[in-house]
């Protein structure tokens, strides 16, 4: 319980969490259905002739406040809070983070021809932001004991915070739109249906905030508003959570969402997949990766979804109160008690984390690959009804066959700095960490943790039989005409 409430104070009082999920597997040619998470134009001629995924899950928060071992926090037990080893490296900034579970349950990804793929998706998301937090402020919370509390005054104070929950079902159309000798277009689209199970939102707009040391009085001027979703106040008498009767996992909003994505392959040697012995009844060694370079851009994650009859409250920040009246609240009822406030019932529609990403992969040779990745929020800060990523550039050389992939993310992420990761794919089974070398083998302490994993039933293309014993030579004049009328499938 201690570990609980320690970690529930530092998230919601001290971060602004931004996170990516799959870091460093995006690149890999044969992970199937997960390629539509970051470009629904990925699949299109995938090398995976069909891929089932059964269950994956991706954690990932970063903040910008405080630095701990993470692995030694999330497996070892504490007999007291004070026993954590942590560091506070935020008290004199405006701090911000993101925290990020992202769940793919049953899916998959078919290939229907040799330009058409088709994938359905079913998929569990939650993300918390916080952001532009006062350290100062979150110091006076953190310690709640005002025997340890410093004078301070912070004006200027522009905070706010999201949190959303929503169950997505996603079907994706992805095709071949053009082809010649050396250039290869493809294209996709994700269409989705979203359920929304459990909102919460709050922001403080141009507020000060002075406390005492001798009086132990705290003055603040501006206002401050919070919202949440009707499903956790089932009774309606303005408590949240009181009970478990009290809230209820059950939808509480609906929307749409859509992915758009487009993939560009340049593929110079465009032959060299082609079976040298009989090119006539087999055409392709679908499993061999044909391009020099790959570039693909999308557009994810753009939509909404509506809460119906959220609770709204509106405080007036213009008090002065009694310090230790401030530290010991409890719930809503403490916090209305101490400040002037209105409320009513209201719609409240929450923006998905629309995000603009960027992909480039290298073939050095058959295995060996590097990708280049790269996330830019279209939203910022400011915006307090939308959740948002972080930021992010990521480097990642790959070894990669067809039943093995092993990958080393180096990841520049926005409040986290530089993580170095790890992680591999082996059949049905995948894992990873962008930041497993970062936590274990270089700097233990750390703003950023992440940790990801999958089981999955991937059918690949078999290899091509040969049908002769002669082999044609490449520069064989008769080659070309045996080949006509298969450049534009060629894989």
């Amino acid at each position: 319980m201690h570990r609980l409430i320690f970690l529930t104070t530092l998230f919601f009082f001290n971060l602004n969490l931004q996170a990516q999920s799959y870091t460093g597997f995006e690149g890999d040619n044969f992970n199937g259905v997960h390629g539509v998470l970051t470009n629904p134009g990925l699949i299109a001629n995938s090398k995976t002739k069909l891929d089932i995924n059964l269950v994956s899950i991706s954690e990932f928060t970063t903040n910008s406040y405080i630095e701990l071992e993470y692995f030694n926090y999330l497996f070892k037990e504490y007999d007291d809070v004070d026993d954590i080893n942590y560091k506070i490296v935020g008290s004199d900034k405006f701090n911000n983070g993101i925290n990020n579970l992202d769940i793919l349950g049953p899916s998959f990804q078919i290939n229907l021809d040799e330009k058409q793929s088709v994938a359905l998706t079913s998929r569990i998301r939650s993300i918390t932001n916080v952001n532009n937090v006062s350290g100062q402020i979150i110091d006076f919370f953190r310690t709640q004991r005002l025997s340890e509390a410093e004078e301070f005054l912070q004006n200027d104070i522009n905070s706010s915070a999201i949190q959303n929950n929503w169950i997505e079902i996603g079907g994706t159309y992805s095709r071949v739109l053009s082809t010649s000798k050396t250039h290869y277009f493809k294209a996709g689209v994700s269409l989705k249906y979203l359920m929304g199970y459990g909102s919460a939102t709050a922001k403080i707009d141009n507020a000060l905030i002075f406390y005492n040391e001798d009086n132990q009085v705290v003055t603040s001027t501006g206002a401050a508003n919070y919202n949440y979703s009707a499903n956790a106040d089932l009774n309606q008498n303005h408590v949240p959570f009181e009970d478990s009767d009290d809230f209820e996992i059950k939808k509480a909003a609906s929307g749409l969402g859509l992915d758009l994505g487009f993939v560009y392959e340049y593929r110079p040697n465009y032959r060299a997949n082609i079976s040298r012995t009989n090119p006539k009844d087999q055409v392709v060694i679908r499993e061999k990766v044909n391009y020099k370079f790959k570039a693909g851009v999308s557009i994810m994650d753009i939509g909404a979804m509506t809460y119906k009859n959220s609770l709204d409250s509106s405080l007036d920040l213009n008090q002065t109160v009694n310090a230790e009246d401030l530290l010991s609240i409890s719930n809503e009822e403490d916090l209305l008690s101490l400040y002037g406030f209105t409320q009513q019932l209201l719609d409240q529609k929450i923006l998905l984390p629309t995000t603009i990403r960027t992909q480039f992969d290298w073939k050095h040779n058959d295995k060996i690959y590097i990708n280049f990745n790269t996330i830019l929020s279209l939203y910022g800060k400011n915006n307090t009804r939308a959740n948002r990523y972080a930021n992010q550039i990521t480097l990642t050389p790959r070894y990669e066959t067809k039943w093995f992939t092993a990958f080393s993310p180096i990841s520049l992420t926005q409040y986290s700095g530089v993580q170095w990761g790890l992680g591999a794919r082996l059949g049905p089974i995948f894992l990873g960490s962008s930041g497993a070398i970062s936590h274990i083998i270089l700097d233990r302490q750390t703003r950023a943790f992440d940790f990801y994993a999958g089981l999955k039933i991937p059918f690949f293309y078999n290899d091509a039989k040969l049908k002769c014993k002669e082999c044609l030579d490449e520069d064989d004049p008769s080659l070309d005409e045996r080949l006509k009328g298969y450049e534009g499938i060629i894989e």
